[in-house]
Formats: structure tokens, sequence, C-alpha cells
């Protein structure tokens, strides 16, 4: 087998073990209610999968954006403190280990613990937030 054919070979499996993570993971967190966020501090882009709207009880085309139903959704006494602990969290002050409540369309209020992990540049500067949230409010 030439080294072209062997190269290409090896990308498909690791393309495939990369895929299968992503389903196992995904499998993991939606039988388990929980819900993954990404959310780039540059772009102010946030991206979430669809466990996260079933956990606020909302659905993802009543909204404009990803940020809209977020914000929407968190109850308006916990709107400062979840945005501060976010704020912190990219300066490096602390993780961001936060519960909150939320407001569901039916008036339910719920409580959120969001866990996440910042990733910085070299110089410091937030370039990406990997995180989760969890109904806890048993």
């Amino acid at each position: 087998a030439s080294k072209t054919a062997r190269d290409i070979t090896e990308l498909k499996a690791a393309e495939t073990a990369l895929q299968d993570t992503r389903e196992r993971l995904a499998i993991a967190t939606k039988a388990n209610g929980i819900a993954v966020w990404d959310w780039n501090p540059l772009t102010d882009e946030l991206i979430v999968d669809d466990t996260m709207f079933e956990l606020y009880g909302r659905r993802r085309e009543d909204f404009a954006s990803v940020r809209e139903a977020w914000n929407s959704s968190i109850h308006p006494d916990d709107l400062e403190h979840s945005n501060a602990a976010l704020r912190d969290a990219i300066k490096g002050v602390k993780p961001l280990d936060t519960r909150f409540r939320i407001v569901t369309p039916n008036g339910e209020t719920r409580y959120i613990r969001t866990r996440a992990k910042v990733f910085f540049d070299a110089i410091g500067v937030a370039t990406h937030v990997l995180g989760t949230n969890y109904d806890c409010t048993e």
C-alpha cells in the first residue's frame, strides 16, 4: 500500500473514532439531562444542544438567537449574578461553577447548575468556553 493510501486509511479511522466518541457523549449527556453549550466570547456566538432547550422548556424555533433564549429564560433576579459569574470566569478570576434559577414558559421555576471550562490563548485572552447545565432543583 502506498503512503497516501495508508494516510487516508488512518485519517478515516480517526474520523470514525471521533464520530463514535461524539455519539457516545451525546447519548450519555441526553440520558442524564445534561445540556452542553459552547460559547465564543470573541464573537459572542453561543451554540447549545437540543437538551438545553428541553431543560429550559423552550423550543429553538421560538427565538431569533440562542442568546435571546438564554437571557429570557433566566430568572430576572439571577441574571446579573449568572452573567457576573461568566465574566469572572473569562477574566480568569475563578472557574465557572454556579447555580441560578430559570423560569419555564408555564411559570415553573427550576434551579440550574452550570459548570464550564474556559480556554485561553497564549496571552491570556478567553477564546472559548465549553460548559454544561443540568437541573438541580431537588
